[in-house]
């Protein structure tokens, strides 16, 4: 699955080598500099759900492919369909953010536009 977050100028990430956020086993400084990263970043949120949803691997928001298997594990009591509905929600507002257009962000989540229309409103009300 391609990077959503490739082309968003905000994220910490941008123009840090590749190798940091997926180290070979082992190279724990590699990962640690890695989550320092993420830790920064305005997308950490967005970035660490669609890893978990898209089961990536490397670091991803912050956390390991470890981290994500256990809240992976931690989130199976949680319906499908409300996890689904963070992941979406998250993941609208930060390409939102990134100015991008409602039915690309549709396309890349498999939703249509007009539900990332009303996930936007949604997130208009909350913020």
């Amino acid at each position: 699955m391609n990077d959503p977050f490739a082309d968003n100028p905000e994220r910490a990430c941008l123009g840090i080598p590749d190798n940091i956020f997926f180290p070979d086993p082992g190279e724990n400084a590699l990962a640690a500099q890695a989550q320092q990263i993420c830790h920064t970043c305005p997308i950490v949120d967005a970035c660490r759900e669609w890893a978990i949803y898209n089961h990536e691997q490397g670091i991803w928001g912050g956390t390991t492919d470890r981290d994500r298997e256990t809240i992976r594990r931690d989130r199976q009591a949680e319906p499908l369909r409300s996890r689904q509905r963070r992941t979406h929600l998250t993941v609208v507002a930060a390409r939102t953010q990134a100015g991008v257009y409602a039915k690309d962000i549709a396309a890349e989540l498999g939703i249509t536009a007009r539900t990332v229309v009303r996930m936007r409103g949604e997130l208009r009300k909350v913020a």
